[in-house]
């Protein structure tokens, strides 16, 4: 992902599904099959490894 746009709040929001034509930050994927999420972090700071900062849920969202 190129570009990501970034919340008033320091937050990204990152939608997946399969119409999301012309949408910032979002992952296009096929409709009907499932997909599996994951998340690689690079030159972790001591929060990560006293966890301190935890990687929050994925949350479902209804888009129209």
């Amino acid at each position: 992902m190129e570009d990501l746009v970034q919340n008033d709040d320091g937050t990204y929001t990152i939608i997946w599904g399969p119409n999301v034509d012309n949408v910032a930050n979002a992952i296009q994927t096929n409709e009907g099959e499932g997909f599996f999420p994951f998340f690689r972090i690079y030159g972790a700071t001591d929060t990560w490894y006293d966890h301190s900062w935890v990687m929050p849920n994925i949350e479902k969202v209804e888009c129209n």
